[in-house]
């Protein structure tokens, strides 16, 4: 326990760049997953706007791939006369039975004499993974000429497709404005939405809307997007949304600051979030590639079912900018960090507040404030210099303060406690060396009396091994102890101690890993200085779900008297001294 307590004081020195990069989605996932079930995580929400993208993106292939049906439509361009047309006349019909599929294809006057909708329509046999049904719809100025497709402008596209199992996505590419011709320079809706997704079981539907240049269709790869939104609808009512846009309006080019947003809206029955939101500022790479974003800044807002101690919702906000822009899962080497929390308005904690200035030199500052719900609080500071040292300072809510610096090159730390006015200790003064594998430590209190307690310890780590050994000093007594650990920490083979005092008490232990998962226990103490010069001895064996058996001995007054012990995996024990009394522990 010492042990830890003076790691966890020295921890107080430990820069949070980590943590609030983990904190914040960057470094790692930050996945939502284990409040929701929905999974969602910035990196997550980068791979699925770059998804959606490309998913959108297909629609306008799929009408440029339709527009190039050259060997349908033309040949049912050479079936059309030139003639007087009607608006709704079907010009030709072409129909197909054969064992593959059934179906037509057809051209159908839109607006006499040039618009019109060439027609695709195709029934397959049920194959799993392959399309049962699939429409297809592109309506296209032919600019009076139907024997030469060269000079067509379209104005718009559909694709619906039916796979066995229910999944229906339906595609459409049609001008914002809702009308005219689709060119370079008009902005155009490319729009996805895919019902009972088969590869997405949890999901209701999902849709993809992409607003772009669609350039010239008669040339691959030259569209230019202007946003992009998603939307995810689960089968728990929950709903996720994420667009992506460029950062000062245009379209979104290569090496271009973008700006996503995210939103998640919980599902009804998670009687504990509500949703969360997320802020994205990047440079976006490829569009249709998730791992060369850079992030500018990053910021996320939960809200939670409750009251908050302001009256509000229970809520937590964090926001970081990197000191560069940084590629997610990556730490970066610096940045400004702020985290606000307010919690629910029954809890003792009541609003916690986080700011941090970190600098790639290794210089900076946090700020920590705690808010009770008794209206006191606690402030923590703590100042790194970039050279090397460290300090930090506190302010309890009972009027306890803390100071104390740390050396980062040498590993030596000096905290001084001082306890609130009446207190009895009056202080403590923690200081020591933490090295590598080893950390050594003196502790002393100091009471009102003025007299001092102190300990001393040297605790090392080879991997195979860790020894513990100090004293401590309680007035006239003193205490001398050594813990030995062996094996990997956590399954360790065996653990040995012994201590002794200076008034003539001993004591020693030592705990064996059995095979099986079982262990032995074996431990004696004795104070001949103490009334009745008492001792004990015990042996105890331990099963593997912890339930066990033994025998302990105790002598005093020269009467010796010897229990048979046993003890459930509940910790509930029983002690028979042999004469028919028994003692419940």
């Amino acid at each position: 326990t010492m042990v830890e307590e003076n790691l966890n004081q020295v921890e107080l020195f430990a820069n949070p760049l980590s943590t609030i990069a983990g904190d914040a989605g960057l470094s790692g996932d930050a996945d939502l997953d284990g409040w929701t079930g929905e999974g969602m995580s910035y990196p997550g929400q980068s791979a699925a706007l770059a998804a959606a993208a490309s998913e959108g993106l297909d629609v306008r292939r799929q009408a440029v791939s339709l527009s190039r049906s050259r060997a349908k439509l033309s040949h049912i361009r050479m079936m059309a006369q030139k003639a007087d047309y009607a608006d709704g006349d079907t010009i030709s019909v072409e129909y197909f039975d054969t064992a593959d599929s059934t179906g037509l294809n057809a051209l159908v006057v839109v607006t006499a004499p040039d618009l019109v909708k060439f027609v695709v329509q195709r029934s397959y046999p049920v194959v799993l993974g392959q399309p049962e049904h699939i429409a297809q719809e592109i309506v296209l100025d032919t600019n009076g000429t139907f024997e030469d497709d060269t000079d067509d402008s379209y104005y718009s596209a559909m694709q619906r497709v039916e796979m066995p199992g229910g999944e229906i996505s339906v595609g459409t590419l049609a001008p914002v404005s809702g009308s005219g011709p689709m060119e370079s320079g008009v902005q155009v809706l490319a729009h996805l939405r895919v019902d009972h997704p088969r590869w997405r079981v949890l999901q209701d539907w999902n849709q993809v809307d992409i607003v772009m240049d669609p350039g010239d269709f008669r040339t691959d790869g030259d569209e230019e997007i202007y946003s992009v939104d998603m939307t995810v609808h689960w089968l728990t009512d929950a709903e996720y949304t994420a667009s992506l846009s460029a950062l000062q309006g245009g379209t979104i080019n290569d090496e271009q600051e973008v700006r996503a947003v995210g939103h998640l809206t919980a599902a009804p029955a998670d009687h504990w979030l509500e949703s969360v939101s997320d802020t994205l500022l990047a440079v976006v790479g490829d569009l249709e590639d998730e791992e060369d974003d850079l992030l500018i800044s990053l910021s996320r807002g939960s809200v939670f079912d409750g009251t908050a101690g302001d009256g509000g919702s229970p809520r937590h906000y964090v926001q970081f900018v990197p000191d560069e822009p940084v590629s997610p899962g990556n730490e970066p080497c610096g940045g400004e960090a702020l985290e606000d929390i307010w919690y629910p308005n029954d809890w003792q904690l009541s609003h916690l507040h986080r700011q941090a200035d970190l600098n790639c030199d290794g210089s900076g500052s946090l700020n920590e404030l705690f808010e009770m719900l008794d209206g006191t609080s606690y402030s923590r500071t703590v100042t790194w210099d970039g050279l090397g040292s460290a300090t930090v300072t506190e302010n309890r809510a009972d009027g306890t303060t803390v100071s104390g610096t740390f050396d980062e090159e040498t590993g030596e730390y000096d905290i001084t406690t001082t306890f609130s006015s009446g207190s009895d200790p009056v202080s403590r003064q923690q200081s020591g060396t933490q090295g590598e594998a080893m950390i050594e430590a003196y502790d002393v209190l100091t009471w009102q009396d003025a007299h001092a307690d102190s300990t001393y310890f040297n605790a090392q780590d080879s991997g195979d091994s860790r020894t513990i050994s100090g004293f401590h000093r309680d007035g006239d007594l003193r205490e001398q102890f050594t813990i030995t650990a062996v094996g990997t920490e956590g399954e360790e083979e065996s653990i040995t101690g012994e201590w002794s005092r200076n008034d003539g008490a001993t004591g020693d232990f030592s705990l064996e890993r059995l095979d099986g998962g079982g262990s032995h226990l074996a431990f004696s103490a004795n104070d001949p200085a103490g009334e009745g010069s008492p001792s004990v001895t015990g042996e105890l064996w331990y099963a593997p779900d912890g339930s066990g058996h033994g025998t302990v001995t105790f002598t005093q007054y020269g009467n010796t008297v010897t229990y048979d012990i046993t003890f459930g995996p509940d910790g509930e024990a029983v002690l028979d001294d042999g004469n028919g009394e028994e003692i419940p522990m």
